[in-house]
């Protein structure tokens, strides 16, 4: 390894992106394809090892030997029958024969442990491929559709092959009521001609044209140190920006790390962005345990301007250390919204709007709840050394509680993987307090698009700043902490690891092994063992769960909460099987309702609780995937879910997007952020398949965005409601043909999207796009709908 500002860099850095120009290497044997091929350094040889020879500013590298990949071979896959060994379970097959599945889920298993097979052959003269725990017997077995490939391996090299568990998932809520399995299948031999054809024949099945194939099989992701991560975000950087790009991600975070290290930074605040995920409160929770852990002396806050969602609550380690700020202006907001409730008609829905209000008011004025409790009784605001924002993508997702925190600061540090909007950022200066040209002019804003979550960020930029190790190693208390939150963090926005980049339509169209890799799951791996497995996989799918009440609390619907919530979901249900896009649309009255019985038996449910139920349901879940293999999903919904699943057939099987419409604002009413609403609203949650643009192109047409195949957006307008006549207007004209719509927000998406266009230059080529209610307009849904079909000529060509 080599040594720049005292902190080690891998030297393949050295060799594939040239960042550092100030160093020759010679190599006396420049035949071998090493430095190309590998992303780490750290390799064995098979015979001595590399000799380095350093002379000023000239490294001699001799080569005594090949160099070999210690890496196994290995692909991972969703395990097939496992409902069929799942008795008495909710996500029980009609025809289960035991409890196996089950028993493995509920005892202490791990990620890697080794699994049985058996191999048999079928009535129909087909291989099949059993898969056994040790103690609980047969848990399912490997995909039919790669059986096929694998199986004569298997049989002729018994001893080189490995099944192992990889992940134990669902099973635990209604939404997802059957237990999931993953299996790794690894070659162990040590023959290198056998090595390569594994090799091949796995890669033929990661890159199959086979849908069916595509469905079960997933990229196999080996232990990863955060080292390694870093590695990869400079190597890939510089493979699609340059070398350049890459050295000014490193010095940025150099230069970050440099201020969480600076012994005069003694007060140090972390906000995380509104409407809290996993991803953000992980960010806040992780940097928390590793800064407070290195340097116990130093004050650490942790701060979100929300109320923490119910997938989260009273479950992450250190989640009590996240508080609120004093906000003067939302408690002013409040007590109005009381007054003006107590002046009008003592309604059923005015007296619980009234309880909220009132309740809201109080946690917002206990001291214990605010991070700076001397703040509400009129002193002067904390001053913080350093403020450390950490995935908050947008203004709108930030409060302007923190502006004097914000402006009063010291440095304030900005890291997030979301599609960069520092225009946004400079337009809303005066309420935020955020000053986004002066963050980029003390080098001290870290964006990384393709990384999948900012919870990967976070664990770099400490194990950078030579803090992770230390917390890992001596302080349980803020390791446990650490680790539960990134894993957490991590897991939420990859899909449970599975997303290991955001990839663009470019690189989905490189072979899986060129595509961006950021290895979430293998970086959760290394921090899992540097733990001791005290937080693990298993901790993570028992405790970060949510679903809505499924307890009648009152005869008042008939129905729990959650069967209330789909029922709404399935008479909001609808879908164009042509362009392969399906909706979910629900009214303000809907969601209201499920929410107040909800609260009957969860009194700290949210009104993002409620919405997230429906976003995260069965019913969307159905919508976006292909109901082939959905059948878990039939026996636990009702029968019109069923029927759906059967019905929705579409020329885009594979290539399904889904559509939430949830009416958020009703004006006069309570919204999810304790307001009165002064104008109706509708939040659009879209998902498309990974790779995909679709979701977030779709997105910035109602003013949001997300990543490539999950993304966000809204409508709010005076009146607005789901069968609202809108129109689009481009810089400000009013365009109803759908094609140049598509091309437009294809050429701002592009524009968006090009890293040889400063950002003040994309605000100025950027097209304006917007809504507005025409009676000449369409809905919503069909708006989507005229545009999906616009996107899928243009795949199609």
């Amino acid at each position: 390894m080599i040594n720049n500002k005292d902190r080690s860099v891998g030297l393949s850095n050295y060799f594939r992106t040239g960042l550092y120009n100030n160093f020759q290497i010679k190599n006396p044997n420049p035949h071998y394809p090493f430095l190309e091929k590998t992303d780490s350094f750290e390799r064995s040889l098979q015979t001595s090892p590399i000799q380095l020879i350093r002379n000023k500013n000239v490294i001699s590298i001799n080569f005594a030997g090949t160099l070999k990949d210690p890496r196994y071979p290995g692909i991972q896959m969703r395990v097939r029958g496992v409902s069929q060994h799942q008795k008495g379970s909710l996500g029980a097959s009609p025809n289960a024969k035991d409890k196996s599945v089950i028993k493995l889920a509920e005892s202490n298993w791990r990620d890697g442990q080794k699994l049985n097979y058996k191999i048999v052959t079928s009535s129909d003269n087909e291989k099949v491929i059993f898969l056994e725990d040790s103690k609980f017997g047969e848990i399912g077995r490997v995909p039919d559709e790669i059986t096929p490939y694998i199986s004569k391996m298997i049989e002729k090299h018994p001893n080189d092959f490995r099944f192992e568990l990889s992940n134990v998932v669902a099973g635990t809520s209604k939404g997802a009521a059957t237990i999931g399995l993953r299996a790794n299948l690894l070659y162990t031999g040590k023959d290198e001609k056998m090595k390569q054809k594994v090799d091949r024949t796995f890669d033929r099945l990661l890159n199959s044209d086979d849908k069916e194939i595509k469905d079960v099989i997933i990229p196999y992701q080996p232990k990863a140190s955060p080292k390694e991560v870093l590695q990869r975000i400079f190597d890939i950087e510089a493979q699609k920006n340059g070398t350049q790009a890459a050295k000014a991600i490193e010095d940025t975070i150099d230069t970050i790390v440099d201020e969480i290290n600076n012994p005069n930074n003694k007060n140090i605040l972390l906000i995380g962005h509104c409407l809290p995920d996993g991803d953000t409160l992980g960010c806040v929770l992780g940097m928390h345990a590793a800064i407070k852990g290195a340097y116990p002396d130093r004050r650490v806050d942790c701060t979100v301007d929300d109320k923490i969602p119910g997938l989260f609550r009273d479950k992450m380690p250190g989640i009590e250390n996240v508080k609120r700020p004093f906000n003067q202006e939302k408690i002013n907001e409040l007590e109005e919204n009381i007054k003006r409730l107590k002046s009008e008609k003592n309604t059923k829905q005015n007296y619980e709007q009234r309880r909220i209000f009132e309740k809201e008011l109080a946690a917002l004025k206990k001291s214990r709840n605010l991070f700076d409790p001397d703040a509400a009784k009129g002193e002067a605001p904390t001053k913080y050394d350093l403020v450390i924002l950490m995935d908050i993508p947008t203004p709108s997702r930030f409060s302007a509680a923190y502006k004097d925190y914000i402006e009063n600061a010291g440095k304030v540090i900005y890291i997030d993987h979301h599609p960069y909007r520092p225009s946004e950022w400079n337009e809303a200066k005066d309420k935020t307090g955020v000053d986004m040209k002066k963050i980029e002019k003390n080098n001290l804003s870290l964006v990384c698009e393709a990384v999948p979550s900012a919870t990967q960020l976070v664990t770099v930029v400490a194990d950078r700043a030579g803090i992770l190790n230390g917390v890992l190693k001596n302080n349980l208390d803020y390791a446990k902490q650490f680790v539960a939150s990134i894993i957490t963090g991590t897991s939420t926005d990859t899909g449970s690891f599975i997303r290991s980049a955001n990839l663009t339509p470019e690189d989905i169209k490189k072979p899986v092994k060129e595509r961006p890799n950021f290895l979430p799951e293998g970086m959760s791996k290394w921090l899992i063992s540097r733990l001791g497995n005290k937080v693990d996989k298993k901790w993570l799918r028992e405790h970060i769960v949510y679903d809505i009440s499924d307890s009648n609390a009152s005869a008042a619907i008939g129905s729990s909460p959650r069967e209330t919530m789909i029922k709404y979901s399935l008479s909001g249900l609808s879908v164009s099987q042509d362009a392969g896009v399906g909706f979910v649309e629900v009214d303000y009255d809907k969601m209201y309702e499920v929410w107040q019985e909800a609260m009957k038996t969860d009194k700290k449910v949210t009104l993002l609780d409620v919405q997230n139920s429906f976003k995260y349901s069965e019913v969307m879940s159905a919508l976006r995937e292909n109901p082939i293999f959905n059948e878990k999903n039939k026996n636990d919904c009702q029968n019109g879910l069923k029927k759906f699943i059967e019905a929705y057939r579409s020329p885009y099987e594979d290539d399904k997007i889904a559509v939430l419409m949830i009416q958020d604002k009703k004006e006069g009413c309570i919204d999810e952020k304790s307001n009165i609403a002064d104008q109706n609203g509708i939040r659009l949650s879209f998902r498309s398949q990974p790779g995909t643009i679709y979701a977030e192109l779709l997105a910035n047409l109602f003013g949001g965005g997300g990543h490539g195949g999950a993304a966000g957006g809204r409508i709010d307008l005076d009146g607005v409601t789901l069968n609202s006549p809108l129109v689009v207007k481009i810089d400000g004209k009013t365009e109803k043909d759908p094609q140049k719509i598509y091309q437009t927000l294809k050429e701002n998406y592009d524009i968006n999207h090009d890293s040889s266009i400063s950002h003040s230059e994309k605000e100025t080529l950027k097209k304006d796009i917007s809504l507005a209610i025409d009676n000449s307009g369409e809905r919503a849904r069909h708006l989507i709908v005229d545009l999906v079909r616009e996107i899928r000529k243009d795949s199609d060509n």
